[in-house]
């Protein structure tokens, strides 16, 4: 049996991406293999070394071997799993290290599967059962140049690049592309300046996780523009008009009938809605529960702190007018340097009154 094979089925098995396949996950490989339930039950709880209900891709592996899965029996359970959407032929896997850099790495080369779960309505990627990359939905993949993919390892500054031969139709990579916008954060850049198509970018450093350059990035530049077209946009006469003319609109709704009938019927609703026994009932809850908090020690002693306080610090601000206008009038006729001195003084004075 194909090592490659059973790690994309156990991909596909594995619906809530845990790493593990619980028996209720492994149950579609009964009906494929026409097998009864209780068979499968006993190979699955003796591939289950650990004994915690679950089996790992190791103990699969064994738990297909005691099963005699095969090529034919995988291939159907695939097809149970999956929908394959469309299959682009010869495409190449690169693991890439930053965009910038010439360090490449090939993965894998053969037909690329676009297929989605029957159970999740997650989308895989499956190049010739050797490499299988899942598409997130907040995580971008993007489409640099014409045949160029790129979609995150989940290592900083490190893709797969998805290269896809020239000879491949428009027709097949349009359909890609529509795969990527419905079931991912698809983004489009484009790398050859001056070959720009429409909806697709200028620059592919965007995407880049660290700065390539001093340059102002591709959505810096793209949101200072729209800020400047926005500006422009309404310092123009006929934003103004327009402006003016919703502002006359909204007047009129708010003087026609109908909108007098609707305000009526909203404040009437909301005059029963008072009126009512649970509204009542609760306003009545609300208002005891105020008032029990209103008599307790506890508030009331607040209270008195507080209000004890306001009259400590008012004596405070009246002694300090008083000392202060004592100092000021015993300064009388002497030098800037008395003056200045007896000043400090009346501060340091406050400040330690304050602080006491």
């Amino acid at each position: 049996t194909n090592n490659a094979r059973i790690e994309t089925v156990f991909q596909k098995l594995d619906k809530d991406g845990t790493g593990y396949l619980n028996f209720d996950e492994i149950a579609p490989v009964g009906d494929v293999c026409e097998m009864p339930m209780d068979k499968l039950s006993k190979a699955f709880d003796k591939a289950d070394k650990s004994k915690d209900g679950r089996i790992s891709l190791v103990e699969a592996k064994s738990l297909f071997i005691s099963l005699k899965m095969t090529e034919e029996h995988l291939s159907k359970l695939e097809a149970a799993l999956e929908d394959v959407l469309l299959v682009i032929p010869n495409v190449t896997v690169l693991s890439m290290k930053g965009l910038q850099s010439e360090g490449r790495k090939g993965v894998a080369r053969g037909d690329l599967q676009v297929s989605q779960i029957k159970e999740t309505k997650q989308i895989l990627l499956n190049v010739s059962n050797k490499f299988v990359y899942a598409l997130k939905k907040n995580i971008p993949t993007v489409r640099i140049a014409s045949h160029l993919y790129l979609a995150p390892t989940g290592a900083p500054d490190e893709y797969y690049g998805f290269v896809i031969p020239d000879t491949t139709g428009i027709d097949l990579l349009n359909s890609l592309d529509s795969v990527l916008d419905s079931n991912s954060y698809f983004k489009r850049f484009h790398a050859a300046p001056g070959a720009e198509k429409k909806g697709v970018g200028a620059s592919p450093q965007a995407f880049a996780s660290k700065a390539v350059s001093s340059k102002p990035g591709f959505f810096a530049t793209i949101k200072a523009k729209a800020d400047k077209a926005v500006s422009s946009v309404k310092k123009s006469e006929s934003y103004k008009k327009a402006t003016k003319l919703a502002a006359q609109k909204i007047k009129q709704i708010e003087k026609s009938e109908a909108y007098q009938k609707a305000s009526a019927a909203a404040k009437e609703q909301m005059k029963k809605v008072a009126e009512s026994e649970a509204f009542k009932s609760v306003k009545a809850k609300a208002d005891k529960a105020i008032d029990e908090v209103k008599k307790s020690d506890a508030y009331n002693k607040a209270k008195e702190g507080i209000k004890k306080g306001a009259g400590i610090v008012a004596e405070k601000i009246e002694e300090g007018y008083a000392y202060a206008g004592q100092v000021i009038e015993s300064q009388k006729g002497k030098s800037i340097g008395d003056k200045v001195s007896a000043g400090v003084n009346v501060a340091a004075d406050g400040a330690g009154a304050a602080i006491g």
